[in-house]
This record gives C-alpha cells, sequence and structure tokens, in this order.
C-alpha cells in the first residue's frame, strides 16, 4: 500500500472517529498538510430551505482567527449555479484574491491565498464544499487536485454524520417540549420550581433579583458558567411571573443545526422544504402566554439573531413556507456562558439584539465564589441522591475531596457527617 493510499485510510478513521465533524477538523489538517501545504480546511453545508451555505466546521495547521462569513445568501440564479457546479463535480482553484465564478461564491472573503474547493455529496446529493488554503506564499500543485478529489468521499461522510446528528438533537429537544407541553394541557403541573439550594445563603442576592425581575414581562439575561443553574433560575422567574400558568419552554441554541433554526424557533408550513410533510408550530408559538427560555444564546447564527430581533420588536413570527404573520405573546430569558459583549465587539454578536436581550440582567457566581452554599449543597446531594458516609470517605480524604480546596472539601465532609 502506497504512501497516499494509507493516507485516505487515515482521513477515512479520523472522518468516522467522532460523530461531531468540528472534533475531527484539526487533526484532519494535520493529516492533509503531510503531502500538501494545507493551512486551513472549512467544512460549509447547503441550507436549501434558505438558499444559503453555512460554515460548519474550521480547522488549521496553526492557532488564528476563522474566517468571518459563517453564513452567506444567494439569489435563485446563483444558487442554481452553485447546484449545477455540485452535480458536475468539478474542483476549483484560484490563487491570491483572484477569484471568479462559483469560487467567489463559495469562500468567505477573507479567506485568502491559494484556494482548492470540491463539492460534498451524499446519497442524498449535493450536501456541501470542502474548502482547503494553501500556507502563506505557497501553492497547490496538480498532484494535489488528484489527491483533494479522492479525499472528497471520506468529508461527505462526515459531514453527513454531523449533520444527522443534529438532527436527531433537535428532535429530542422537540419531543421533549411536546411531552412538557402535552403534560400542561393535561392540567400536570411540570413547571414547579426546583429547589435553589442555597437560596438563603451563597445565592440570597440573586433570588432577591428573581423576586425583582419575575413580575415584569421584560426579557432577563442570566449570565453565568456552565453548571451554575442558569434553568433552574430560569424556572425560578417563571414560577413567580403572572405567566406561571402558561408553558415554559427551554431550547437549547447551541443544539440546533443552523439549517433548521428557523424551522425550530418559528415553525413551517407543510411542503416548504423537503421532509416538511406536516405543518408544525415552533417553539414560539408553543410558549405563547408563557415563558420561553434561550440557553445557550450566544449559539445563535447572526442570520437567527436578526430574526429573533424582529419578533422581539414587533411579536409576530412568520412560519417558514408561510405568508401569515403570526401574534404570540412570549417573555423571553436568555443565558449564556459566553462574553457577549466581546462578542458584540468582535462582531459575532449583534448590538441592537445584545440591548433587546441585557433589559435585566442576572450573573450567577461559581461555587467557588460562595462556599456558604456548600453545606446546603452536600446535605441535598445525600438526600436527593442517598450518598452514603462510607462512599465519601472511600473516595477522597476529607482534607482534600478531589479537587476542590481543602476549606470546602472539609466543609462537604463536615456536612455530611450526622
Amino acid at each position: 500500500m502506497d504512501s497516499s493510499r494509507e493516507l485516505l485510510l487515515e482521513i477515512w478513521r479520523e472522518s468516522c472517529r467522532h460523530i461531531e465533524i468540528k472534533q475531527s477538523v484539526n487533526q484532519l489538517v494535520a493529516l492533509l498538510n503531510q503531502v500538501m501545504p494545507v493551512e486551513m480546511l472549512v467544512l460549509r453545508r447547503f441550507d436549501f430551505s434558505a438558499k444559503a451555505i453555512d460554515t460548519v466546521a474550521v480547522g488549521q495547521q496553526r492557532p488564528g482567527p476563522e474566517p468571518a462569513d459563517q453564513q452567506m445568501k444567494f439569489t435563485p440564479d446563483r444558487w442554481s449555479r452553485l447546484i449545477a457546479w455540485g452535480v458536475e463535480g468539478r474542483l476549483l482553484q484560484s490563487a491570491g484574491i483572484r477569484r471568479s465564478g462559483e469560487l467567489a461564491l463559495l469562500t468567505p472573503k477573507d479567506l485568502g491565498g491559494d484556494l482548492l474547493a470540491g463539492p460534498l455529496n451524499s446519497q442524498n446529493g449535493l450536501t456541501g464544499v470542502m474548502i482547503l488554503a494553501a500556507d502563506h506564499g505557497r501553492v497547490f500543485k496538480p498532484e494535489h487536485l488528484a489527491l483533494v478529489a479522492e479525499f472528497l468521499e471520506p468529508f461527505s461522510v462526515a459531514l453527513e454524520n454531523d449533520r444527522r446528528l443534529s438532527e436527531l438533537t433537535a428532535l429530542r429537544d422537540a419531543a421533549v417540549a411536546d411531552r412538557r407541553n402535552l403534560l400542561k394541557q393535561l392540567a400536570t403541573k411540570t413547571t414547579e420550581e426546583e429547589p435553589v439550594v442555597g437560596a438563603e445563603t451563597g445565592l440570597r442576592s440573586v433570588m432577591e433579583r428573581v423576586k425583582l425581575v419575575a413580575p415584569s414581562d421584560a426579557p432577563v439575561l442570566i449570565l453565568g458558567d456552565t453548571g451554575t443553574g442558569k434553568e433552574v433560575i430560569a424556572r425560578a422567574i417563571h414560577v413567580r411571573s403572572k405567566r406561571v400558568d402558561g408553558p415554559f419552554i427551554r431550547v437549547n441554541c447551541g443544539a440546533i443545526p443552523s439549517e433548521l433554526i428557523d424551522s425550530q424557533l418559528f415553525g413551517h408550513e407543510r411542503g416548504s422544504f423537503t421532509g416538511a410533510e406536516g405543518t408544525r408550530q415552533g417553539w414560539f408559538e408553543r410558549a405563547d402566554e408563557g415563558t420561553l427560555f434561550l440557553d445557550e444564546i450566544g449559539e445563535l447564527p447572526l442570520i437567527a439573531q436578526v430574526r429573533l430581533l424582529r419578533v422581539l420588536q414587533d411579536g409576530f413570527i412568520e412560519r417558514v413556507g408561510g405568508h401569515e404573520a403570526i401574534r404570540v405573546n412570549v417573555r423571553l430569558i436568555a443565558a449564556t456562558h459566553r462574553n457577549l459583549a466581546a462578542m458584540v465587539h468582535q462582531g459575532k454578536f449583534r448590538e441592537d439584539l445584545w440591548y433587546r436581550v441585557n433589559v435585566l440582567p442576572l450573573l450567577l457566581p461559581r461555587l467557588a465564589e460562595r462556599p456558604e452554599a456548600i453545606p446546603a449543597l452536600a446535605r441535598h446531594l445525600r438526600s436527593e441522591r442517598r450518598i452514603g458516609l462510607a462512599s465519601v470517605i472511600s473516595i477522597q480524604p476529607p482534607t482534600t475531596f478531589g479537587c476542590l480546596p481543602g476549606t470546602l472539601g472539609q466543609a462537604i465532609f463536615a456536612s455530611l457527617v450526622p
């Protein structure tokens, strides 16, 4: 087996090793760099419903800024031109910034150097495009084009697997929301408040602010690291509000594929795109007269941010493929672990949307910043999960308690002692 075949096998292995393609792209760039001067790999997916191309993953040989164009939309004529190119299966190459034809439509504007682009196809037809950028001052040779033609298939499979995973995640979230909504209609109490452990100690100031913002219908932005309990606080706001009898819908923005965001948030009409076999209500319609909790709002692409801003301004939505404006009465609670102010400065989050959602900000401190809540948390864990004292002793000595500082570990251990 020659070296090119060995490399192709390694690319197949790496492409199939992870379901999410973002976990593989950097290693794939390193493999490609063994036989050609690849500096950056950009994988983009075709969104047929929006006539757009979305950037799915970017891999780099060395750390650096990523292309700014996360999504590009096209006129019907240009879209048809790109589809025809994908069906033809022709590789594209252009040196420097002198780009024309399909390559100028496919590649982000700030991606420089010598470029190679090839179509990615699945059993259902064209799905995306693979773009390779050469090291500064170097170019791709004819033998590199032949290699890239062989590499298109494993990259196509990786992109398709990533798409299916995103769809399954979105369907799971939709099923959970449907179940909660159904139980609500059956008069089952599904929005009862979860216990806020430490509400009288480390989270006292947070709960005081919750009581302050709950009666209002203004948007709330909950800021805090992963695991600080943003959804629990969002539910606490909903339960204390005048919308307590309405639905509480949670949406993880980071789990929605970019090509399904419009359908998930605003719904779609039957036949509006391939696979739309029936009319579907979006999250905004399902949360009508209640609260919509958008977790990880910083993950929304810019195009979706524009549409979300329009809903917050006007109070109307329009389903994908529909022509009727639908009035919705929804209280928005957003949450993120990201620095949205910095994202606004970087152009990754719209400034006008930032001002809209940041009306009533609420910051959740990390556990390390509120050690006085540790005893109550430890007792809650022991009560809810029946953590035995003997098990705790067998795991770690009380002086360290794992990776926690000694004082926190001792506090946990002391609180577990009967």
